[in-house]
């Protein structure tokens, strides 16, 4: 799952499901706000475009 997010407030339940479900996440550090994730373990935080690009392209090219 891509969640982008610049500017919000509240529980964001898309994410919550996805780390549910163990879905593999990029976010912002907006987007993970109060919900106590950390970078490189429960998700991948990026905060600028191509750090987002990166690791989509990562997550895309590892097949476990």
């Amino acid at each position: 799952m891509i969640s982008p997010i610049r500017v919000g407030s509240g529980v964001r339940m898309n994410i919550l499901d996805c780390l549910n479900y163990g879905s593999p996440l990029v976010i912002t550090s907006i987007g993970c706000e109060g919900i106590g994730l950390e970078n490189g373990v429960d998700c991948m935080i990026e905060d600028d475009a191509e750090g987002l690009l990166r690791a989509i392209l990562k997550l895309s090219n590892n097949n476990d």
